[in-house]
Formats: structure tokens, sequence, C-alpha cells
């Protein structure tokens, strides 16, 4: 492999960021990497199977982010006097609970094949379509409007990269950040924002009632 660099001139790639003596390879090579990406959004988006995307995996992954941050309150008297995070758990119970119901419910649905055609008030195919849209688009509940303090362009609160790290990922870089800078109340603010977009996502993956359908497959 090889990584970007201020050296990368368009006579580099031409000459030498492609496959070995084929010069205007490496254009060749972008183009299909787009292809590919092209071909995967579409299936994608008209899927007739069940998308690849694991929200129980994600639940296990809130819950060892706030233990984390949970050891480093604990390890310090001040932060472990002014920043709970009650709430933040009680949230991703909530999602990792969601998440649960939803992989059992579309799996249900998987299982039932052709008879899994239950339309959802008309406005959607079927129960699977259903299934596939709310794994999709869950990731969009952890934005934040406002993003991350003094870095409102990284609106995700799940991860970041950390901002003093490069592009080294932080589990609830808001969070983080804030103990790190021992900001007490900016940590308990973060907390409630993270806990709030999780709670949203368990809300979501819950809409529309997906395992009365899934039974209704059975």
């Amino acid at each position: 492999g090889q990584y970007h660099s201020i050296y990368d001139s368009f006579t580099w790639v031409d000459q030498f960021a492609g496959l070995d003596g084929k010069p205007g390879s490496s254009f060749q090579l972008m183009a299909l990497v787009a292809k590919i990406w092209g071909l995967l959004a579409l299936r994608l988006a008209d899927t007739k199977e069940l998308v690849p995307m694991d929200v129980v995996a994600e639940g296990a992954a809130l819950r060892r982010y706030t233990d984390k941050i949970q050891k480093e309150i604990n390890g310090n008297p001040d932060a472990a006097a002014q920043v709970d995070l009650t709430e933040l758990m009680r949230s991703v119970k909530m999602f990792q609970k969601a998440a649960a119901a939803i992989a059992v419910s579309c799996q249900l649905l998987v299982a039932a094949g052709d008879d899994a055609s239950a339309v959802d008030g008309g406005h959607r195919k079927n129960a699977l379509s259903e299934c596939n849209e709310k794994l999709g688009l869950v990731e969009r509940k952890f934005l934040h409007p406002d993003g991350l303090p003094k870095r409102p362009w990284f609106r995700h609160v799940l991860q970041a990269p950390g901002i003093d790290l490069g592009y080294i990922g932080e589990a609830f870089p808001g969070i983080q950040q804030a103990i790190d800078e021992h900001d007490w109340a900016e940590a308990q603010t973060q907390a409630g924002i993270v806990s709030s977009r999780i709670a949203d996502a368990a809300g979501y993956l819950n809409r529309d009632g997906t395992s009365s359908t899934a039974s209704a497959a059975q």
C-alpha cells in the first residue's frame, strides 16, 4: 500500500502510482474502484436481501465505550464528583435492547422468505425493506447538528479523530475531549448530548412496529 503526501503530483500519479511498468494505469484503477462503489450503492439501494449492518455489535461497542469512560471518571475524584453517566448508560441499554429486538425480527422476516410481504401503512414495499431502511439509516441518528466542541464540522458523537491525535479515532469524542481538558461541566453536557442521540437511535429502531410485522410473517 501507499499513503498520500505533498509529493503526489500529476506526473508521479501517472508514472508511478499504478501498476508496475504501466504508466497511466493508476487512473484506470481509480475508475475501477469508482465503478465498484457505484455498483455497491445501487445494489444496496434496492436489495431484496437483508443488509449486513450489525446493530447488536454496535450496541456492544457502545457499552465498551461507556465502561471505558466510566473507568476513567472513577479514577479522578474531581470527575467522579461532577460527571454522572447514569443517563448515558440507560440510553446504551435502551439501544442494546432495541438492537437485539430488530435483529431477531429482521432475521425472522428473512427466514419467512416470500411470505414476508407485510406492507407498513402502504408506504414501504414490504417489512424486509423496512428493516433495511432502519439498519441502513440508524447511523444518522448519532449526528448532532452543533457538532463537537471547537470542531463543529465533526457531527458524529460516537467516533471522531482525537483533537490532538491526527487521524486516530476516539470514542465519545465530545466527552473524552472535555475529560482530557478537565472541563467537568462540558463533560456532563456532552454526556447528555450523546445520551440523547443514542436514545433517539434506539427509538428509531423501535419505530413502526417491525417486531409485530415479523411475528405476522411467522
